[in-house]
């Protein structure tokens, strides 16, 4: 008979649970994006956004000046196409924060916040690759 050493059965154990732990993290991941319900109103609000005033924080402003970034290209970019949901803020994903991703005219990657509510509206967090900035 062949009997099962503790190494054997260690190994064994450590595999099943790196198996499991990498199944309940994909459904995890699979399980925070939005319904399709809520993605269709989230892509009528940033429709509605590229229309309604919104104010760009200091830090953005001194981005968008430096990199020569109009708000229209920014607003060309208010699209569900571009929002990364696995970015948002936790407990604002939906309806009132969310994360643009998404390429400018000029070919430069971009990421943004855009937050909505009865304050207003904000442009924030802007990033920009390829940008030699000194804005603080």
């Amino acid at each position: 008979m062949h009997r099962f050493d503790y190494k054997q059965v260690l190994g064994l154990l450590i595999i099943v649970l790196l198996s499991s732990a990498a199944i309940n993290r994909k459904n995890k991941a699979a399980s925070n994006a939005p319904s399709e319900d809520v993605k269709k109103m989230d892509a009528m609000l940033l429709s509605d956004l590229k229309q309604q005033e919104i104010t760009i924080d200091e830090h953005t402003q001194c981005l968008m000046e430096c990199a020569s970034i109009k708000e229209t290209e920014l607003r060309a970019l208010f699209d569900i196409d571009n929002v990364n949901y696995s970015k948002c803020d936790a407990g604002n994903c939906h309806l009132t924060s969310y994360t643009i991703e998404g390429k400018l005219d000029n070919g430069k990657a971009v990421s943004f916040k855009l937050d909505s509510g009865e304050e207003g509206n904000q442009l924030r967090a802007l990033n920009i690759t390829e940008a030699d900035c000194n804005c603080s």
